[in-house]
């Protein structure tokens, strides 16, 4: 497996991930939200964060889009 470079940022509502997967069909990707953990799957790449706080579940679910403008930038942008 291959970790996909990554981001993270946050602001006053949302934790927001970016991940960067070039080269890839965005279908089969696959994530999970837990309390202390956020999973990312898309064949060869594997993201696990851990976090020491717990992720605040709220009302809305959790929010991706994809940038497909270039094959060399294609991102995942995840917030929740």
């Amino acid at each position: 497996m291959i970790i996909p470079k990554f981001f993270l940022s946050q602001n006053d509502d949302f934790l927001i991930i970016i991940i960067r997967i070039p080269y890839v069909k965005i279908t089969n990707s696959e994530f999970y939200i837990d309390t202390f953990s956020f999973k990312f799957y898309l064949s060869p790449y594997l993201l696990n964060l851990t976090f020491k706080q717990p992720l605040e579940v709220c009302e809305d679910p959790a929010y991706l889009s994809y940038d497909h403008n270039t094959c060399k930038k294609q991102k995942v942008y995840l917030k929740f």
